[in-house]
């Protein structure tokens, strides 16, 4: 069976109420947005499972006092990780984030707070899971909450690919990784995930496998499903799910392989013609021993 851990849950929990306390801090007025790098700053210190944290303002929504001509035209304060050390990068000095192309900008301003599928960020080297959570600024005019930005607060899928990749899974078996939209976060063969390719587009039109898109489609939808694997060795099933981290269910001893080996254990073969000669040479030997000394006591 495939389930989130109860750690890895909690550690996502934690992001996103993170990102959601600066969110609500900056909204109120709690947080000056002069420590708003401090405060991003200190929740990486804190939160070791987090490998990014930032804000990203809407166009010249900041600083929020300033006058219309002193406002920037982007602001985005990011902090990351980058070989166990914090190390502040401005997202505006890499690329413009308000271009349509970027979800983890406009989608929780859209939507609200949520979570965005994993990519690839050009600022950070591993794969991301990002969390957004939008804050707000009350219109002068209609004096209603407008969204003035959004917080961010990325989580590493590193260690989890890595885990995928330590699974052995008999000679030629592998584990993969995919989001819940159905892309690649993690196969063996790199250029799926690259490319972002889709689990259902591969099934259909590359492998045109219809068990296999079928099963993946029940698993996306959030149905734990079993697809019988076509092994002729084992007999067993493979199990797919929606979730990410493989928990073994099977009680100890009563696994394939336990049984295989029990299997090799107590199997039993005839005997070859040279190990039966060998038997009766010996039984010849040991009788002719036993003769010899039964003569020879008689005589002493």
């Amino acid at each position: 069976t495939i389930i989130p851990t109860n750690g890895g849950i909690v550690q996502l929990q934690k992001l996103s109420r993170t990102a959601q306390a600066i969110a609500d801090d900056l909204t109120s007025g709690k947080l000056p947005e002069n420590q708003l790098q401090d405060r991003l700053r200190s929740e990486m210190e804190k939160n070791a499972s987090m490998s990014g944290v930032g804000a990203a303002y809407k166009p010249f929504a900041y600083p929020q006092d300033a006058q219309p001509g002193q406002k920037l035209p982007l602001y985005a304060p990011y902090y990351t990780r980058k070989g166990g050390k914090l190390e502040y990068q401005p997202v505006e000095k890499y690329y413009q984030y308000t271009q349509p192309q970027y979800e983890w900008y406009h989608k929780p301003l859209k939507e609200g707070p949520s979570w965005i599928e994993p990519f690839f960020s050009g600022i950070s080297p591993n794969l991301i899971a990002p969390f957004g959570a939008p804050f707000y600024r009350q219109d002068q005019a209609t004096q209603k909450p407008v969204a003035a930005g959004v917080v961010t607060a990325n989580y590493s899928l590193e260690e989890l690919r890595n885990l995928i990749k330590s699974l052995t899974i008999g000679k030629t078996g592998y584990g993969f990784l995919i989001s819940h939209q159905g892309n690649f976060i993690y196969h063996p063969i790199e250029r799926l995930v690259e490319s972002k390719t889709n689990i259902l587009d591969r099934a259909k039109n590359v492998l045109k496998d219809e068990l296999l898109l079928a099963t993946s489609q029940k698993a996306l939808a959030g149905e734990s499903v079993v697809m019988d694997d076509r092994s002729a060795v084992t007999g067993g099933t493979t199990v797919i799910a929606n979730a990410v981290v493989v928990r073994i269910t099977t009680d100890p001893g009563e696994t394939f392989l336990d049984r295989m080996i029990a299997l090799i254990e107590g199997a039993k073969r005839r005997k070859t013609p040279n190990e039966v000669a060998l038997e009766v040479l010996l039984i010849a030997l040991t009788l002719v021993f036993f003769l010899v000394c039964v003569n020879i006591s008689p005589l002493s």
